[in-house]
């Protein structure tokens, strides 16, 4: 289940700063590397399709996808640009900058900054979340939950309770609101009745119908259907669990057991079947978890089902990142090493869809490829890499 935008007063914007700069730098895939000669004096160039974050002596900066830098290095942190925006920190202010590096909106948000997607990032004030549209315009509306516009919708949680002078009781779990979806005009355009939701894709969302929701739990004691733009059920609701569309097809399970794929009709395309657990389908093909049908039954022990229901590559690798350009970023299963008493992680590379190794492992961490561009890891340093294995922007060293 997707992660939904939690409601919980924050630290002030300093302190938010504080810790966006160290999870920036230990678990996303942004770019903490020198300039390709190692030196630090940066000669600006044309900008490109594509800008990437990169850091320089401790600021942050854009290069171009021929490692040209763009942007000179001068923020204390910043994003990546996502429809034409990028989040950076600048004058201990987080502000929104467009590709020329300029500053095109202050947000008045409190915490929680989001990228932009689809013309709007998301903030909360206080307790409230808000749009912030890319006219630096907030939406009138606030809401106790929000998330990212998809397919020109947004799902938001709206809780007539949340500033009630009574507190809910120390063992009430339950987390109070229910969720709809909004328009780019703010306006509640699916009412507001669902435990929880997901975003939409090919035309459908879906919804959790009846039930509740239970802090650390999720949804529990209702099912999964699916809702149309106009918020009509069209799929009844009848799954365990169940996954957005993606490329035509959405993962669901019956029982919580087994898992298939169905289409917009609600018609199994493929059949379930015992996987531990099954991702949307990207590049043609579908991360799944080993199961006891195959080769690998582990937990942990990743492989890719096609759109018939083939497995193509058997579940011999212990991640199962998306495919994009034909490449998906994964690692070999551990290996336990007896004088230390651990399992040693092996590093990460790109296998095609045969299964076979085109970028040998060698990285701390990798991500997907976009425009033929990946961002790789080694140890606390990232660089870029293209779909050769060839360093765009190295990692420094």
């Amino acid at each position: 289940m997707r992660f939904m935008r939690a409601t919980l007063l924050m630290a002030p914007v300093l302190r938010l700063l504080a810790s966006v700069l160290l999870v920036a730098v230990v678990s996303s895939l942004a770019i903490g590397c020198d300039t390709p000669n190692g030196t630090t004096n940066v000669e600006l160039a044309p900008a490109n399709s594509r800008l990437l974050r990169i850091q320089v002596d401790g600021l942050w900066g854009y290069c171009d996808a021929l490692g040209r830098v763009v942007i000179k290095p001068r923020f204390r942190w910043a994003q990546d640009f996502s429809y034409g925006f990028a989040l950076v920190a600048l004058d201990e202010k987080l502000q929104y900058i467009d590709r020329t590096g300029s500053v095109i909106i202050q947000p008045p948000f409190t915490h929680d900054h989001s990228p932009f997607v689809h013309g709007f990032a998301i903030g909360s004030i206080g307790l409230e979340f808000h749009y912030l549209g890319a006219n630096g315009r907030l939406l009138a509306q606030a809401f106790a939950g929000a998330e990212n516009f998809s397919e020109g919708l947004a799902a938001v949680c709206i809780d007539p309770t949340r500033f009630a002078k009574k507190p809910p009781a120390e063992n009430d779990f339950n987390i109070p609101g229910k969720w709809g979806f909004i328009d780019a005009s703010g306006e509640l355009v699916i009412k507001a009745e669902f435990v929880a939701v997901k975003h939409f894709n090919d035309g459908l969302a879906p919804v959790y119908v009846g039930g509740r929701n239970v802090m650390c739990a999720g949804p529990v004691e209702g099912k999964w259907g699916f809702v149309n733009r106009q918020g009509k059920l069209v799929i009844k609701p009848q799954f365990e669990q169940a996954q957005s569309f993606s490329e035509g097809l959405a993962a669901v399970s019956l029982d919580g057991k087994s898992t298939g794929y169905i289409n917009a009709s609600g018609e199994f395309v493929i059949q379930p079947r015992p996987f531990a657990g099954a991702r949307e389908f990207h590049d043609g093909v579908a991360s799944i978890r080993g199961s006891h049908e195959l080769v690998s039954p582990g937990w942990k022990d990743f492989g890719y089902v096609d759109k018939s229901g083939n497995i193509f590559v058997h579940p011999n690798f212990s991640e199962g990142m998306p495919f994009s350009e034909g490449l998906a970023a994964t690692r070999e299963k551990p290996v336990w090493d007896r004088v230390e008493g651990k399992w040693i992680q092996g590093p990460y590379g790109y296998v095609n869809k045969r299964g076979e190794w085109v970028i040998a492992p060698q990285f701390t961490h990798a991500g997907t490829f976009s425009e033929g561009i990946a961002c790789v890891q080694n140890a606390s340093s990232l660089g870029y890499i293209d779909r050769r294995g060839k360093f765009i922007w190295p990692p420094s060293k």
